[in-house]
């Protein structure tokens, strides 16, 4: 089975119309969508084992809760998929990497620390957010001219990043 390759040209002019490319589905429905569905799964799996008569009534409402809460997730993330809107934000880019930040506001402003291991960890502010980053999302920014970055309508998972 071959993938076929997507023109990021053709991906970028539907992020800038408002719109989520098909190839883009899969950071929607990230691994924390896919935890939720084993969670509701193996709740419910649990709701068919449980032996009432012998007083299991508080873990069929402990199993009832947890597929409540895994529905509800997985409802609001096939929501946003089935809207297929993004938010655009575009702005002068600054990348300051390890250093402090500066007094000055810029619309997208690129920073980095350090983890407890030594790794680096990329974060992004714009508009007044501050969200982590993928070193992917942060290697396509070109530093020092305009970006746009799209995202979904909650604003904190980063979709594409197309320079100008």
């Amino acid at each position: 089975m071959s993938r076929k390759t997507v023109d990021p040209a053709e991906v970028a002019r539907m992020n800038l119309a408002g719109r989520m490319h098909p190839s883009q589905r899969w950071k929607v429905l990230g691994g924390l969508f896919w935890l939720s569905v084993l969670v509701f799964c193996f709740a419910a799996a649990e709701l068919t084992q449980i032996d009432y008569a012998a007083g299991g009534t508080g873990y069929a409402v402990l199993a009832g809760l947890f597929m409540v809460a895994a529905l509800a997730y997985c409802a609001w993330r096939l929501l946003v998929l089935l809207k297929g809107a993004v938010v655009t934000f575009t702005g002068f880019t600054h990348d300051i990497g390890y250093g402090p930040k500066p007094p000055t506001p810029y619309p997208i402003l690129l920073h980095a620390t350090k983890s407890q291991g030594g790794h680096p960890l990329h974060r992004m502010t714009y508009d007044g957010r501050n969200i982590q980053i993928d070193s992917r999302w942060h290697a396509m920014f070109r530093p020092e001219h305009v970006n746009t970055i799209v995202l979904t309508p909650n604003g904190r998972t980063v979709i594409n990043v197309i320079p100008s």
